[in-house]
């Protein structure tokens, strides 16, 4: 089991983790973060996580390129995670120990400006799904089991199509060309079928199709909400994702309440009884 750490609270992990908790888990998006703090504030920071046993994610693009090339079985048992000895590992173990950081920076601010662009872009899946709920007299959703049951049964609905699209979308081999087949391989994997259920509760939520209003939300482009919905794709069976930030904990609230969104002072503070509650 480890901490998924979001980035409102990298630095503020303590420095003694819960029992049973090997290491931080960090999202590639983590590391933009927070190359784009000033240099005392990054420093600071990446000083404290790398105190720890550090498991550093691929991107998005690089395991869905990988789980394109895969038979079912294999997609089932994939993970977002390079191996040890791999470069990426390697590269991403050198920048936390590095005190210069121009390069990865410059790919830090590209990082931002594509989650800006993509949280512009959700505005087209709100309107798919708003036409889907239509077409189906519903008006307003309660929870995410009604959501599944409306917008997740099979490879023609709305999530079926995401997750076709979003593996096939410029790759031209796809080893796996029932699109079915594909969905189900992908709904099967603990890691991506948290990521699509998060960007499925995501476009619920700009769609404004809750009943709930407090859970309806308005996108900013000058607000990267991508950040916070990938730690789902990091997030593994019996983790807790260090979080304090509102969007974190409703969108685990509602797709998989078995995980655990604390506070970096929650778990400083009595660690044992607070993951025992």
């Amino acid at each position: 089991m480890r901490l998924v750490v979001d980035a409102n609270q990298a630095g503020r992990v303590p420095a003694t983790l819960p029992a049973g908790f090997a290491g931080l888990t960090l999202s590639p998006f983590l590391v933009a973060e927070i190359l784009l703090r000033g240099p005392g504030p990054r420093t600071q920071t990446f000083a404290v996580l790398a105190a720890h046993d550090l498991t550093i994610g691929m991107q998005p693009r690089e395991l869905l390129d990988n789980i394109a090339l895969l038979q079912a079985a294999d997609i089932v048992r994939a993970t977002p995670f390079p191996t040890p000895n791999s470069e990426v590992h390697a590269l991403s173990r050198r920048l936390l120990n590095r005190s210069d950081y121009p390069q990865a920076v410059l790919w830090a601010k590209k990082v931002k400006a594509s989650h800006h662009k993509l949280c512009r872009n959700f505005a087209s899946m709100a309107a798919r799904a708003r036409k889907s709920i239509k077409e189906q007299r519903i008006r307003k959703l309660n929870d995410f089991t009604e959501v599944k049951q409306v917008l997740a049964q099979g490879s023609e609905s709305f999530l079926g199509s995401l997750v076709n699209t979003t593996v096939r979308k410029g790759r031209p081999r796809v080893v796996i060309q029932n699109r079915q087949a594909l969905y189900d391989a992908v709904m099967m994997n603990a890691y991506l079928h948290r990521y699509f259920h998060a960007l499925l509760y995501y476009v619920v939520s700009v769609s404004r199709l809750w009943r709930d209003q407090r859970l309806n939300r308005d996108p900013k482009a000058t607000r990267d909400d991508w950040s916070d919905l990938a730690l789902s794709l990091y997030t593994g069976d019996g983790d807790v994702i260090v979080s304090k930030d509102a969007l974190v904990r409703q969108a685990f609230a509602a797709i998989d309440p078995t995980v655990r969104v604390l506070s970096a002072a929650a778990l400083g503070a009595n660690p044992e009884t607070t993951l025992r509650a």
